[in-house]
Parts: structure tokens; sequence; C-alpha cells
């Protein structure tokens, strides 16, 4: 008989958490050539301008990736990393 590893609970809030996240992914992946559009249009930046709000946005994403990659790596229990309620 094989041991079950992860509960039904577990499974459910996975799935819906994916579920979630590939949603969120989604919806970002189809607004994303609009916001150069009203950027520059409807908010009067130049392209330089936004350009370098992408770039700069960009630089930080990874910047916060890597440490806090590396603080994840270093601390015992990782799900204080992640906010949560209970």
């Amino acid at each position: 008989m094989m041991r079950q590893i992860w509960s039904r609970d577990q499974i459910l809030v996975t799935s819906l958490l994916a579920c979630s996240l590939f949603l969120a992914g989604l919806s970002a992946a189809a607004i994303a050539p609009y916001r150069a559009v009203v950027a520059v249009k409807e908010l009067g930046f130049s392209n330089g301008t936004y350009a370098a709000i992408i770039t700069l946005s960009s630089v930080a994403t990874a910047i916060a990736s890597v440490v806090l990659g590396a603080l994840s790596d270093r601390m015992g229990d990782r799900r204080k990393l992640v906010i949560h309620q209970r």
C-alpha cells in the first residue's frame, strides 16, 4: 500500500494557488502591450522615460529576487518569508 504524501486539503490549496498564479500571469500578459500606449499617450511620458521606468523596475525585481533567494537559503523555515494570515 502506498503512503499518501499530500493530504486532500494540501492538494486543493496547491491547485487553487497554481490556478491563481496562472490567471495573474495571463492577465499581466494580456495588458502588457497597452501599458506603453497608456503611459505615452495618456500620461504624457516620453518613450525614453517609459523605457527607463520599465528598465529600473526589471533591475529592481532581479535584485530583490537574488536577495530574497539568498535570504531564504539561510533561513531554516522558508515559510517565514511568505505573508499569510491564520
